[in-house]
């Protein structure tokens, strides 16, 4: 196996770690490669990998303990997200509404009741998925239920 080796470049990257630069080269990234995807990460806020002489096993699970700005990061990055999240059921109700003003207001025809059927089957999709459920076409026939 081919090891790289870290250049000046590559050492003062904003996103270089040597834990990140080790496990990227043995999984066989090249030096142009790693660069890629380290500006890719910097590009979304993502900061440098950093760990605790453990590096991520296969499934992305940590064998050691993450640091606490790692934690913090990820904490602040999930309620960002919830928020963003909220905002937007708050933007597709508003859609709905101006939607069905829309269509109630001119003609209403089988294209709109497509609209609609097509957004119901997306966030019922949406809905089975966070609901992580492993038979979809049960959890399909609950929401229905649900919504009746």
């Amino acid at each position: 196996m081919k090891t790289n080796k870290a250049n000046r470049k590559i050492r003062e990257h904003k996103q270089y770690t040597e834990v990140d630069y080790e496990y990227l080269s043995r999984k066989g990234y090249t030096n142009s490669e790693i660069v890629k995807l380290w500006d890719r990460d910097a590009a979304q806020g993502v900061p440098p990998v950093t760990f605790y002489n453990k590096i991520p096993d296969v499934v992305g699970c940590l064998n050691g303990k993450p640091e606490v700005q790692q934690t913090k990061t990820a904490t602040a990055e999930y309620d960002k997200l919830q928020r963003q999240n909220a905002e937007l059921l708050k933007l597709i109700a508003a859609e709905l509404k101006n939607h069905e003003t829309r269509a109630k207001k001119g003609n209403l025809h089988y294209g709109h009741v497509g609209d609609i059927q097509h957004t119901k089957q997306s966030l019922k999709e949406l809905l089975v998925s966070l609901r992580g459920a492993y038979d979809e076409a049960q959890m399909h026939a609950k929401i229905e239920a649900e919504i009746k």
